[in-house]
């Protein structure tokens, strides 16, 4: 464009001076044709140049905070877990985001994510509640005003299934490392990826443990009553329960289903006091257990052994129960009576508790897992791209000797559900937790049946 401006300018130069000068004109026209010759071989010149000059491909710069959606009950009845599971989710960034190269942890030894230019991963945090509703709510928040590139969450199978749908919607991945109910993983999700084992495991392993007593002891067991709160994970707990007892050949002669953060299980505790059977388990949240062995006490009645989910394991148990709250059992995949002799829990065991005086459970355990299990997909992956992250999740192999719990391996089947990982049995003895069952693995004897409060 520009030499076409000056051989125009040219040319009427030439008409003005001379219009008849012939040689005159030649003259111009060899001059606008010379400079011509320059201004293309010029720009001849430095496309070759730029062709031959193309430096090499450099890496893009690191991406400052790589942001992660929590959704966790922080405040209601539910908060403890949510306090608990805060703590562990701040120190796996800590340990991520900065160098721990004695700590045999995936991506400790480096600083932020090395496949993304050391990025760093920030938390993001969304309040369930504990309610479905608000669970939903909050990953909608947490998606479209955060934009965070992945969510973990939400300890509640109920809040999880409803939590998980804005994910699917919008195609963001989610992890979710601490809720059991069967059906998560049958959705036929794409999105969705769970890295813990089911209820159909836990509810199965507590039969085989009383099929196991009934032979150690020759107990006689026989009838079963079963306690379970009305939210997804109690529902299908519950079902689990029962479907298990019949396989196993023992008889529920009471189910009772009540309502989630009920203030008052009066009526439900004299019903199963009724119809007494030999062993009940509880299906229900912390403080649904703590209210249930309150009432109990309070009825006068202990069936020879009562079973409980993990989350008796936390310290809010037995701040509230003192005494009342020995020889109950639950089922549990952190015990820490056999992992204290694995030198990586150990370690950070005394750092959560310099940090903030409070040591691992089973929960928090698993919440501190789930976000080893993101960090190192989203590296693997090298990109923030939700879809690279979803592809880097079905190749998730990390070893058992760099996770905080007892298990093998972490890897995914077809369904995007753990591979496996195991349950083991506890009683409190003492105001401690021992490991029971199975057999082979007791650090202390199941004292059996339970003394009843008269006893105590």
């Amino acid at each position: 464009m520009y030499s076409y401006y000056i051989r125009g300018k040219l040319k009427k130069n030439v008409i003005q001076v001379n219009d008849g000068d012939v040689k005159m004109k030649k003259e111009w026209k060899r001059i606008s044709f010379f400079l011509m010759t320059i201004m293309l071989a010029s720009t001849l010149s430095g496309c070759i140049g730029e062709k031959e000059e193309t430096p090499a491909p450099t890496t893009p710069a690191p991406v400052e905070d790589i942001k992660i959606g929590c959704i966790w009950p922080l405040t209601g009845d539910l908060a403890a877990y949510g306090a608990a599971n805060k703590r562990a989710l701040e120190l796996a960034v800590e340990i991520i985001n900065n160098k721990y190269p004695d700590l045999n942890l995936p991506l400790a030894a480096s600083e932020g994510l090395p496949n993304l230019g050391g990025a760093k991963i920030k938390l993001i945090w969304g309040d369930s509640r504990g309610t479905p509703e608000e669970g939903r709510s909050a990953a909608e928040y947490l998606i479209i005003n955060e934009e965070v590139v992945a969510l973990l969450g939400c300890y509640q199978s109920a809040v999880t299934e409803t939590a998980s749908l804005p994910a699917e919607t919008y195609g963001v991945p989610f992890l979710n490392p601490d809720s059991s109910s069967p059906t998560l993983t049958e959705r036929g999700y794409k999105w969705f990826w769970r890295c813990t084992p089911k209820a159909i495991d836990w509810t199965r392993n507590a039969l085989e443990f009383y099929t196991d007593i009934n032979e150690k002891f020759d107990a006689n067991l026989h009838t079963y009553g079963i306690f379970n709160e009305d939210t997804l994970w109690g529902v299908e707990s519950g079902d689990w329960l029962e479907y298990w007892a019949d396989e196993f050949g023992f008889e529920v002669i009471e189910r009772v289903q009540y309502p989630h953060e009920t203030p008052d299980l009066s009526a439900e505790v004299l019903r199963m006091k009724q119809a007494n059977p030999d062993l009940v388990h509880i299906a229900g949240y912390i403080s649904d257990s703590i209210l249930y062995v309150k009432t109990m006490k309070e009825n006068n009645w202990l069936p020879k052994m009562v079973m409980s989910g993990e989350m008796i394991q936390m310290s809010d148990f037995l701040d509230a129960l003192g005494d009342d709250g020995n020889y109950f059992c639950l089922t549990i995949l952190f015990p820490q009576d056999l992992v204290t002799t694995k030198a990586l829990t150990v370690k950070l065991n005394e750092m959560m508790d310099e940090r903030y005086g409070k040591t691992f459970d089973d929960p928090s355990a698993r919440a501190f897992t789930g976000l080893f299990v993101l960090a190192d997909a989203i590296n693997r992956a090298g990109s923030t791209d939700p879809a690279k992250i979803n592809a880097a999740f079905a190749e998730t192999n990390i070893p058992g000797e760099k996770m905080i719990l007892p298990w093998a391996a972490i890897q995914f089947d077809e369904k995007h559900q753990l591979k496996a990982g195991g349950y083991v049995i506890q009683q409190i003895q003492d105001g401690e937790y021992y490991t029971v069952w199975p057999w082979e693995l007791a650090t202390r004897d199941i004292i059996w049946p339970m003394p009843s409060w008269d006893e105590r």
